[in-house]
């Protein structure tokens, strides 16, 4: 039988499912469409293929770089405002993008997306949700990644068709519009202001407020923070130069691309299995097996060669471990470091992560990361474990 306390929790659940669909729509036009604009803007603009992808460097460093204001802002004001402003100005600028002629109004555009992306993608939801949601937080963040992993699924072959309908234009506009209407419009009904985290739900009670700088006092912090940094310049690294790696060693180009593809579908498995182990899977061991996963594939991935069933592994254990690693930082952050002040933690650590991220791919050197890597996940083990002995 469902308490009074439960029930307006359980009401706000109802609207988990559009907040799924809002990060399904923004992470599909606003991240993983970029890939398919690259040869367009080559062959049309005739810019260098470096020059094109130095604009997504410059946005992913402006994310990085916006992201403790966008959780500050969702801490004080709840999601709505910010969430909705972040939307807007994505629509506007991608309408932007579509009439842009000069290389240096092009990277303009794709700093101010990357601001926007601040407000709207997962550190965002996740900061709502932390205020919102007691118990059912975690599968509410579960639900939520499990669907937006679809993003790529479901985006790159719309865009692609986009493309062959409209011109590269003429999509970016229509990508505008489904960005505006869907996303934006979920956003608009988000709570427009929050109070203070509700206590008496869930296994623990939420842990006070506290200050960035408070917060990195405590090893829960810095556990959290160089797992998160050193895992999304692993990632990024990983997915530039996976092809030529593996193309020096004698791997086919068509089985490589096959293999890499494998990543999604194994993010959203390892999901589902979180979500169906909710009740019987701690965080520590939730985090553990987070941590263990990617090690495994990257020690896999040294050793594969031509014709090596290993290649198939990699991609599995791989993407397993970084979808459940989405969901146990989300999870750990509200558990082990603060709730009501999870905007503005979050977005302290999402900052060198998205540099790392943004700048991984000019900077990495693969051995270099899959030792650091492996040195990561050993401290995630170690600070986990040590917070819940």
């Amino acid at each position: 039988m469902t308490s009074r306390r439960d029930e307006p929790e359980a009401g706000r659940l109802g609207g988990v499912l559009l907040l799924a669909v809002g990060q399904l729509v923004s992470w599909g036009s606003l991240y993983y469409a970029f890939a398919l604009f690259i040869g367009p803007l080559e062959r049309e603009q005739g810019w260098s293929r470096t020059e094109v992808t130095g604009a997504l460097t410059a946005g992913l460093l402006a994310t990085a770089a916006t992201s403790p204001l966008a959780g500050r802002l969702i801490d004080r004001f709840g999601g709505r405002l910010p969430m909705t402003g972040g939307s807007l100005a994505a629509a506007l600028l991608l309408i932007a993008w579509a009439g842009v002629e000069r290389l240096v109004t092009f990277y303009l555009i794709w700093i101010g997306l990357g601001a926007a992306m601040a407000f709207v993608l997962y550190d965002a939801v996740f900061a709502l949700l932390a205020r919102s949601l007691v118990g059912s937080y975690r599968r509410a963040v579960t639900a939520i990644t499990l669907v937006a992993g679809f993003a790529s699924t479901v985006f790159l072959p719309l865009v692609h068709v986009l493309i062959e309908w409209l011109g590269w234009r003429g999509a970016l506009v229509a990508l505008a519009v489904l960005n505006l209407t869907v996303a934006g419009g979920v956003h608009f009904h988000v709570p427009p202001k929050l109070g203070p985290p509700r206590r008496g739900a869930g296994p623990h009670p939420p842990p006070p407020a506290v200050t960035v700088r408070e917060a990195a006092r405590g090893r829960a912090f810095w556990g959290i923070l160089v797992t998160v940094v050193a895992n999304a310049t692993l990632f990024s690294a990983v997915t530039f130069h996976l092809v030529p790696m593996l193309g020096e060693r004698g791997v086919p180009l068509a089985t490589i691309v096959a293999a890499a593809a494998l990543v999604g579908p194994a993010q959203v498995g390892a999901r589902l299995l979180l979500l169906a182990l909710e009740g019987r899977l701690s965080l520590r061991r939730s985090g553990l097996l987070a941590a263990s996963l990617p090690v495994l594939g990257t020690a896999v991935l040294a050793g594969t060669g031509p014709g090596s069933p290993l290649l198939w592994l990699f991609p599995v254990l791989y993407g397993a471990g970084n979808g459940m690693l989405t969901i146990v930082r989300a999870t750990a952050l509200v558990e082990l470091v603060s709730r009501s002040s999870f905007g503005a933690i979050n977005g302290a650590i999402a900052l060198p992560a998205l540099a790392g991220t943004a700048l991984a791919p000019v900077t990495a050197a693969n051995r270099v990361n899959i030792a650091f890597h492996y040195f990561n996940q050993i401290l995630t083990g170690y600070f986990l474990g040590q917070q819940h002995a």
